[in-house]
């Protein structure tokens, strides 16, 4: 097999590797049920005191307001929360691009695309390769995981 698509499959590993472990500490250490509850506790206030003010009940708009105020510290624990994985996460993306750029030192791609803002070149180096592949595989796995996250979330709530 040629060297460069080892040297592809190489990084690609490792970053589904990473993107993985990623997702776990996410979910692990960024308590992603509580986050969910208190966003969904939020978003039904919002609702009830846009409807509310839709309506002009100045009583129930009182009420939606308290509970407003009552909720703001639970929204900064979500903030804190969602900042806690960062704390692993970080120092972790930094060993394995090391360790990506140990492994194959001298890996250079031409994928014929650039990314304005962030990398305008259509060549791609071990970093670049990591980093792009990475995102590639990241941000679906994300969106899968936390919509089975939501529908099982709706059903623990549907039989509660």
């Amino acid at each position: 097999m040629d060297e460069l698509i080892i040297n592809a499959l190489i990084i690609v590993v490792i970053a589904v590797f990473y993107s993985c472990f990623s997702l776990f500490i996410n979910r692990k250490i960024g308590k992603r049920k509580e986050t969910m509850e208190i966003q969904a506790k939020m978003n039904t206030i919002n609702k009830e005191l846009r409807q509310a003010i839709k309506e002009k009940n100045d009583s129930k708009i009182k009420e939606l307001e308290k509970q407003q105020r009552e909720i703001m510290p639970l929204m900064t624990k979500v903030m804190f929360n969602s900042l806690k994985p960062m704390i692993v996460i970080l120092p972790a993306f930094f060993i394995i691009i090391w360790l990506v750029t140990s492994i194959v030192p001298s890996f250079s791609i031409d994928l014929g695309f650039g990314i304005p803002m962030f990398h305008p070149g259509t060549v791609y180096g071990t970093r670049g390769f990591f980093v792009l592949v990475t995102v590639i595989i990241g941000i679906p796995l994300g969106m899968i995981v936390n919509h089975f996250d939501k529908k099982s979330m709706a059903n623990e709530n549907q039989n509660n």
